[in-house]
């Protein structure tokens, strides 16, 4: 009896030190994807080219809404977009080159969202 509650308390110890580790990871995970997020929108607002996809991201912490069609343009074709709303992008040959008016509209909108909250 004694050793089957020793071994139960000891599986049970190791069992709370991994969820421990695994949380901590979790956490050192996300720190560093924030700390991420942060360098990419200070390259944004320095003008340097990032990601479409790195863009959504920001922009979706930020609270900043973009239409679901424009979200899908950004994952699909985007490759890289700057401040001044220059677009690199993919073509997907067969399909026709997207139209990327939501996108300039999203950048445009986003800065304005920016200096506006940096305002209050």
């Amino acid at each position: 009896m004694q050793a089957r509650e020793a071994y139960k308390r000891r599986q049970e110890q190791k069992r709370r030190e991994q969820e421990e580790k695994e949380a901590e990871e979790r956490r050192a995970r996300e720190e560093q994807h924030q700390r991420l997020l942060d360098e990419q929108k200070q390259k944004f607002l320095d003008g340097e080219r990032i990601t479409g996809g790195m863009f959504l991201e920001i922009t979706g912490r930020d609270g900043f809404d973009i239409h679901i069609r424009t979200k899908g343009t950004f994952y699909r074709h985007v490759m890289g977009i700057n401040k001044e709303g220059t677009i690199s992008y993919r073509k997907i040959k067969g399909h026709r080159t997207p139209d990327f008016t939501g996108c300039h509209k999203a950048v445009s909108a986003y800065l304005a969202f920016i200096t506006e909250k940096e305002g209050k």
